[in-house]
């Protein structure tokens, strides 16, 4: 066995001291799903400096709010080492699009120690817990997907607390495989800066922009367009603002 399943009240404890060592929190991901949308004739200049402000504006709202639970507060993180920034899903509008996006930030906190461990954890100091509430919450066993405190490889030992013994282990260990897979997937996509990140999907997005886009059909449908009519290249502006500038 990998881990000492012996004692049920340890089970879970053990498996993030002896098999995760620090695999959530180096680096700690932070994760926001948000929606942006362009409306009007504004570049794709103007666009990617609101995006960018979006994205630090995100950044601090994670710093600001995993702090200890002490006074002074001090902050868990500085900033990212890492930034990515995904395009899930582009949904044109009759003025633009609105682009779903997710932000995403690789954290190392200030409170991992040298064995990758929490150092500010209760079973460190004598029972006092000074950690945010969403760090004290990780890993609680039978959280729901989504919810706060779930954990794959923590939902992956809860769900196989009956099973064989190597059944167990085997299951944990591949929940583990896939957490850190998809860790460093992310961080070999991430980049350097917001400014980066922001740069990375800027290509994709600037085929939605009327400066960028191309005239669907040839000359002639551009040709044939009156000034007050939608533009043929689909922006869902007349074609004096757009294409017929």
């Amino acid at each position: 066995m990998i881990y000492n399943t012996q004692d049920q009240s340890h089970y879970f404890s053990d498996i993030c001291v002896n098999l995760c060592k620090g695999l959530c929190c180096k680096p700690w991901w932070g994760i926001i799903a948000y929606s942006a949308g362009k409306d009007g004739g504004a570049g794709a200049a103007q666009f990617r400096a609101e995006l960018i402000k979006g994205m630090k504006a995100r950044c601090t709202r994670i710093m600001d709010a995993y702090v200890t639970n002490e006074k002074p507060p001090r902050r868990l993180f500085k900033p990212p080492q890492r930034y990515n920034l995904i395009l899930k899903t582009v949904r044109p509008t009759p003025a633009g699009f609105t682009l779903d996006l997710i932000a995403m930030f690789a954290f190392e906190c200030l409170y991992l120690a040298d064995d990758n461990t929490c150092s500010i954890h209760p079973a460190r100091s004598a029972g006092r817990d000074i950690r945010p509430p969403h760090c004290a919450a990780l890993g609680t066993p039978g959280a729901i997907e989504g919810g706060k405190g779930f954990c794959r490889i923590i939902h992956a030992a809860e769900a196989s607390q009956n099973a064989q013994s190597d059944e167990r282990d085997k299951a944990v260990t591949m929940a583990w495989e896939s957490e850190k897979e998809t860790s460093q997937r992310h961080y070999a996509a991430s980049k350097p800066t917001v400014e980066e990140a922001v740069d990375a999907v800027m290509g994709r997005i600037s085929e939605y922009m009327p400066q960028t886009a191309q005239v669907k059909g040839d000359g002639a449908a551009q040709a044939k367009a009156g000034r007050n009519d939608p533009c043929p290249c689909g922006s869902g502006q007349k074609f004096k603002k757009c294409h017929g500038r």
